[in-house]
């Protein structure tokens, strides 16, 4: 059994935006490596388990939050798969995709699961959350050959606000240069954030999630109040992916949502008829119920990787 880890350790200068991110998600994503450690030695004597997956983590930017995890394919030309984790833009981090970083590793991937700087009360989502997601993509497209993945073949997995980072980065990416990203995938991603905050305010989400919205988008006064304004309008429109969709189709999309999820419905249907409508080749699924992004992984884990295959 060889269990890899090759950390890459931020710098020693403490930042606000880190200690506020370390509070919130309760667990830093290098503590990932210490729980699937002692998850593997605790397991050892008692039954057979398999060899631990291959990783390691390094940092895209310069910034302790600018981190990914690395899994690396088993096979020379496998598919990148870079997985953007949610959190309603202000929690979580990248450990929050570990099972699924593991099992498309096991389906052929050369996985890149990415962290991204968080909102706070002080300082917003927007612009740097898809900045950040853009570079971590161009990180595993420079890096991909040494981690036995195909550069170009790079398919994209985000959930939840993840969903939303990475339709904003393959329309961005593929506008800059057609045919950058091959395949988006999206588990209840939010498409069109002013209809978002429409729902919001008619209180068709949680209160939880519209607590985190006025953080992502600036508005410490409610939705009804900052939220209506300059910029948070202007940010909204600028980073919906419905908005964005280049006219060279970015890639192929597979998205999912439930029928009375956190995520409203509308923001699945408004961007599979946009992307139709642009002629975009896109494949779609709606589950009953209630679970969200995450929560239906196995519910949709064979198709993914039947897809993923399929690229």
């Amino acid at each position: 059994m060889r269990l890899i880890f090759g950390i890459v350790r931020p710098r020693t200068r403490v930042h606000s935006r880190s200690v506020a991110r370390e509070r919130r998600s309760g667990i830093r994503a290098r503590a990932g490596v210490i729980v699937l450690s002692v998850a593997i030695c605790a397991a050892v004597g008692s039954a057979p388990v398999a060899a631990a997956p291959e990783m390691h983590d390094v940092h895209y930017g310069p910034e302790a939050e600018q981190l990914l995890r690395v899994y690396p394919a088993t096979q020379a030309g496998a598919p990148v798969c870079v997985l953007v984790h949610g959190g309603g833009w202000v929690a979580k981090s990248l450990i929050t995709l570990t099972s699924q970083a593991i099992a498309m590793q096991a389906h052929g991937c050369a996985v890149f699961d990415i962290d991204y700087r968080l909102a706070s009360p002080t300082a917003g989502a927007f612009p740097f959350q898809v900045q950040d997601t853009e570079s971590a993509i161009h990180y595993a497209i420079e890096h991909a050959t040494a981690e036995n993945g195909d550069p170009s073949n790079i398919i994209l997995l985000g959930t939840s606000a993840g969903g939303q980072l990475v339709a904003m980065a393959a329309d961005r990416m593929d506008a800059a240069k057609a045919g950058t990203i091959t395949a988006t995938i999206s588990l209840s991603g939010p498409m069109s954030l002013p209809k978002l905050l429409e729902s919001a305010r008619k209180g068709e989400t949680s209160r939880e999630f519209i607590g985190h919205m006025q953080e992502a988008f600036g508005c410490p006064d409610g939705l009804d109040t900052t939220c209506t304004e300059e910029p948070a309008v202007r940010l909204s429109e600028e980073f919906s992916p419905v908005l964005h969709i280049p006219s060279t189709c970015p890639g192929s999309w597979l998205m999912f949502n439930s029928t009375e999820e956190l995520m409203p419905l509308n923001q699945f249907t408004v961007m599979k008829e946009a992307l139709e409508a642009k002629g975009c080749s896109v494949r779609t699924r709606v589950l009953a119920g209630t679970k969200h992004a995450k929560e239906y992984w196995e519910l949709v884990a064979a198709e993914i990787f039947a897809y993923v295959k399929a690229h």
